[in-house]
């Protein structure tokens, strides 16, 4: 038990902001290899295992990069504190934890493992490895759900950059000129009219969200001002609609640029997939209490999977602590997380004989 806490807290010290993952890449293929494990990095610097033989059936997958800010890692009151902690280093270590304990066993299906980088940036290690082709019939990504929930959808998202050009003057004769500010929040406050759908839920609803603004100077009308914005959209949509519906909007101004920064598309897996059924007796067998299905507002590398694949994910860890100098870890919910990582395994391969 002392090695496998031991395992998060080596993980923990490492600073590993995404663009920043070099230690950290190396750090995980030394470990996996001094188990047992066969591992290499790839050009990207994602790290890769595999145990058991013939056709892959599962994916074990998180990422080891965090966000930037570096915390002091610290035990208190059964707790681990530190960056990653929560978002997704224990989640990481628990899926390389629960790999060792099959490396000595017959496993006649081969089980995959993926430290990805750049989920926290633009998803490079992620993008890498589809494009590269990996194969794996089933997928569960490390994320915090704390450590009870399955996460089987995540809403899209598609972020734009909107440059809108004035007339720049002098304030005084301000009727002389043309305000690209105001233009530029008149094409926003058409957005939210014309694109936001405002659901019970907020997972349902399509969410348009205003995120920098740039632009004008002391004494004078702003000739220009450039806009980041983000729409968040649930599944049943796709980026080519809303981008049509923003293509329409924007025809209405004359001095108006927009370009497509970043583009998700949302993903939903079914509760009756192999992989969903598997978690879920795993958790509820490990923990002795039902597991529960969830969806998340926020995207993450699952968002990337192809459709032919069942895909879920789970992870220990509050998810409200992602992104905060709060970041922790009980120690007891990552311990279960290993071991419910191995049943599900177990699980799976019972489905599948």
């Amino acid at each position: 038990m002392s090695g496998e806490i031991n395992l998060l807290k080596e993980m923990l010290e490492i600073y590993s902001p995404h663009g920043k993952e070099e230690a950290i890449s190396q750090f995980l293929e030394k470990k996996l290899k001094q188990y047992g494990i066969q591992a290499h990095r790839d050009e990207v610097g994602n790290v890769l295992g595999e145990v058991g033989i013939g056709k892959p059936i599962l994916l074990l997958c998180s990422h080891m990069d965090t966000v930037r800010g570096k915390l002091k890692v610290q035990t208190k009151d059964n707790i681990i504190y530190g960056r990653g902690a929560c978002d997704a280093k224990a989640s990481l270590a628990a899926m390389m934890l629960a790999m060792t304990r099959w490396v000595k066993k017959p496993l006649e299906r081969k089980i995959l493992f993926a430290a990805v980088v750049d989920e926290e940036g633009a998803s490079k290690g992620m993008k890498h490895l589809l494009n590269k082709g990996i194969e794996a019939n089933y997928v569960v990504i490390g994320e915090p759900s704390r450590g009870s929930r399955i996460v089987i959808a995540y809403k899209g998202s598609l972020s734009l950059r909107a440059v809108v050009r004035g007339r720049e003057g002098h304030v005084a004769a301000s009727p002389l000129y043309e305000n690209a500010i105001e233009k530029a929040f008149e094409f926003y406050q058409l957005l939210k009219v014309g694109i936001e759908e405002t659901k019970e839920s907020l997972f349902y609803s399509t969410n348009v969200h205003l995120l920098t603004i740039r632009g004008g100077r002391k004494g004078r009308i702003p000739g220009r001002c450039e806009m980041l914005i983000n729409i968040r959209f649930p599944p049943g949509r796709k980026c080519k609609e809303i981008l049509g519906e923003v293509s329409n909007l924007a025809s209405r101004f004359d001095k108006l640029s927009v370009k497509v920064v970043d583009c998700t598309e949302a993903y939903e897996a079914k509760k009756t997939s192999k992989i969903a059924l598997s978690v879920f007796k795993a958790i509820t067998r490990v923990r002795s209490e039902p597991a529960k299905f969830s969806r998340k507002t926020g995207t993450s590398d699952m968002n990337l999977m192809p459709r032919d694949v069942e895909a879920v994910s789970f992870g220990p860890g509050d998810p409200t602590l992602e992104h905060t100098d709060e970041e922790a870890i009980k120690i007891d919910d990552f311990l279960q997380a290993v071991d419910i990582y191995e049943q599900t395994i177990k699980e799976l391969l019972a489905l599948e004989e």
